[in-house]
């Protein structure tokens, strides 16, 4: 149907919750299943927006911060881990 966000109807986040999830995850004092309990939301929910793989259209300043535990910035360090690479 193409809406994305609190557009789609059966959404449980707003553009607020999702930015608090963010800002959650970044002080690296909440786990998925606890952000996950707070908002009733999955653990996978939660993990696809850490990631930015939904809800990446909300602007979120912390990104880079958050950035460091998805699975690129992972596989970037397990590649330079191998190569001797600086991350």
């Amino acid at each position: 149907d193409g809406l994305k966000g609190e557009s789609h109807p059966s959404s449980k986040l707003n553009d607020e919750k999702v930015v608090s999830i963010l800002t959650m995850y970044a002080t690296g004092d909440y786990s998925y299943p606890e952000i996950a309990s707070v908002f009733s939301v999955s653990n996978g929910t939660v993990q696809q927006i850490i990631q930015r793989k939904i809800w990446s259209h909300i602007p979120f300043d912390g990104e880079l911060f958050v950035g460091y535990r998805t699975k690129e910035h992972i596989k970037n360090a397990k590649h330079n881990r191998v190569s001797g690479g600086v991350p």
